[in-house]
């Protein structure tokens, strides 16, 4: 009886074996691979009304799949910038959050890219109040390999700014068309 116990056992166990090696996971063989980690710094500018801001910032993620982008990006104004016509008030803006961003057939010299971050924000005046904000960024461009481990990209798209809660200051005043250069430093294996 024991016998018999221990082969059912035995067999059950290695039959579930298999039924696991058969699964197919998220961060298998057939899913998501990491493949490549990069960083790097982005300029820009922001066309808030009728002002051209220059604007600052930096990114880094993981690479997946050789085309799948994940990390995270923070912006900034360079300095104060007068936002509302009319107002004395200049404000300062910055923001970041988590990003995802898709490179099809990277390997090609000249590429498209397709991103979007979404996070949090903090504009603040020159008589230091402040307040946050949540910021959504979705954007489209092209990258240039330079070499395999220093790429370039320029990219343009919207910022949709949302919870400002200042005086003389509206949600459609930060948010704005943009066009960025970045930066992109890394590798891939």
């Amino acid at each position: 009886m024991v016998r018999f116990s221990s082969v059912a056992i035995l067999t059950v166990l290695l039959s579930a074996t298999g039924l696991v090696a058969q699964q197919e996971t998220l961060f298998g063989d057939s899913g998501l691979r990491l493949t490549g980690v990069w960083a790097g710094p982005s300029m820009g500018m922001s066309f808030f009304n009728n002002e051209t801001v220059a604007t600052r910032g930096a990114f880094w993620g993981a690479e997946f799949n050789e085309i799948i982008l994940v990390g995270f990006g923070n912006e900034k104004t360079f300095e104060p910038v007068q936002l509302v016509t009319g107002e004395p008030d200049k404000y300062t803006f910055k923001h970041g959050g988590f990003f995802v961003a898709y490179h099809p057939v990277e390997e090609k010299l000249i590429h498209p890219v397709f991103s979007f971050k979404l996070g949090s924000g903090e504009v603040k005046n020159n008589f230091a109040a402040k307040d946050k904000v949540f910021a959504v960024q979705p954007a489209g461009g092209f990258e240039i390999n330079v070499f395999q481990w220093w790429k370039v990209g320029m990219e343009g798209g919207y910022l949709f700014t949302s919870r400002i809660d200042m005086p003389n200051l509206s949600n459609q005043d930060l948010s704005a068309f943009f066009v960025n250069l970045k930066l992109r430093f890394g590798f891939s294996w």
